[in-house]
């Protein structure tokens, strides 16, 4: 039998054994009196198996139990009053969201009533933020290798024609 075969057996038999089911192999023994290797790991993971038989249980102390149950207690507390505390939170996040919300919305409108209220309204407002039709055929017509100090010039100037179409 080959070594490899002989091991896989060997931990099948400790899983076995551990299990409660007995197995002989006898083709594992004979490897096992032949094989010095296989014999010696086979004491190796039989000595946690004989150790464990051979040792006391452990006997805990009368107040063993005591201080456990009382851990135990006293983590239950802890966890239940964590819980209430987060069982708040959220109620208070529940009433207090609504009336943040309608609190920031009442600023926005007075915010956005005051901007309205200063600030006049004319074309020249809207100007800034869009481009007429005429300065984007402009601008397209312009490719970007035909920009000089001249054409820039020729740009700003029709800029301000088109501010003041009274002038032209």
């Amino acid at each position: 039998m080959d070594c490899k075969i002989a091991r896989q057996r060997l931990f099948d038999r400790l899983d076995a054994e551990i299990d409660g089911v007995v197995s002989s192999d006898d083709e594992l023994v004979a490897h096992l009196e032949a094989c010095a290797a296989c014999r010696r790991e086979c004491r190796m993971l039989s000595l946690p198996r004989a150790a464990a038989k051979a040792a006391v249980p452990m006997e805990a102390s009368r107040w063993f139990y005591q201080k456990l149950s009382s851990r135990i207690r006293a983590a239950e507390d802890d966890e239940a009053r964590g819980a209430a505390s987060l069982k708040a939170v959220w109620k208070l996040a529940y009433r207090m969201v609504p009336a943040l919300a309608g609190i920031t919305l009442v600023l926005i409108a007075i915010f956005v009533w005051q901007q309205a209220r200063l600030a006049p309204v004319s074309a020249d407002n809207y100007e800034r933020f869009f481009v007429s039709d005429e300065s984007t055929q402009r601008m397209l017509s312009v490719e970007q290798n035909d920009i000089t100090y001249e054409s820039v010039l020729t740009a700003l100037a029709e800029r301000q024609l088109d501010r003041f179409p009274s002038t032209r």
